[in-house]
């Protein structure tokens, strides 16, 4: 785990930090985070406290353009020096700039504390951007959607044969609101149904790799 960790790309921002606490890291994943990925925040928090409990309790909320995050440890006041990462999933949300507002938080009872202080923050900034279309290279093909923008159907055809692929639609919140399951052949017609108008993101995926991700537009 810990070489792992230092693999991941560090995202700097403003730290302050009381009773020693010390925010060793924080890294974002993915990187470049789009509308329809579920993103993480990785926090590697040295602290003085409760080290058998860790991390007991953890919120996220977005707030405006604000994401706020709030892990609660146990030990306030302990003399034990702890180090815990941890991942904080967040979103999706959609295509946008916001700021990361993590509070962390300890209690003085274990593992639900009637008692809390703050005891450190970080801010930093994160750019959600839309999906552009890509091609897994280990399928050496292509795929398209026709037509696009459509306000009745579309045709997804692919330069390979499908065995229980997946096409999943999205909408600009990073919301799962259509799927096709156990696709196969080389074309599969996505039907408008309920979908309003509006942008929306498509992922096809076969053994867990992704065959095409694009945009998809729905007019009336």
């Amino acid at each position: 785990m810990k070489y792992l960790f230092l693999t991941l790309i560090t995202v700097f921002g403003l730290a302050t930090t009381t009773i020693a606490q010390v925010i060793n890291q924080i890294v974002i994943s993915p990187a470049k985070p789009t509308a329809i990925d579920t993103i993480s925040v990785i926090s590697n928090f040295t602290y003085y406290g409760n080290c058998s409990y860790g991390l007991v309790y953890s919120n996220a909320s977005l707030t405006g353009s604000t994401i706020n995050i709030t892990p609660t440890y146990c030990g306030y006041g302990d003399s034990t020096l702890c180090n815990s990462i941890d991942t904080f999933k967040i979103g999706p949300y959609p295509i946008g700039n916001y700021t990361i507002s993590i509070e962390y938080h300890q209690g003085s009872i274990c593992p639900i504390s009637g008692f809390d202080a703050i005891i450190a923050k970080f801010d930093t900034t994160l750019t959600v951007k839309g999906t552009t279309s890509t091609l897994n290279v280990n399928f050496n093909s292509f795929a398209r959607l026709f037509p696009n923008p459509f306000s009745y159907s579309t045709t997804l055809q692919t330069s390979v044969i499908l065995d229980k692929a997946i096409l999943t639609v999205y909408n600009s919140y990073g919301q799962k609101v259509k799927e096709i399951k156990n696709i196969s052949g080389q074309t599969v017609t996505l039907y408008r149904d309920n979908l309003s108008m509006g942008l929306y993101f498509i992922r096809l995926t076969q053994d867990n790799k992704t065959i095409l991700s694009d945009k998809l537009e729905i007019t009336d």
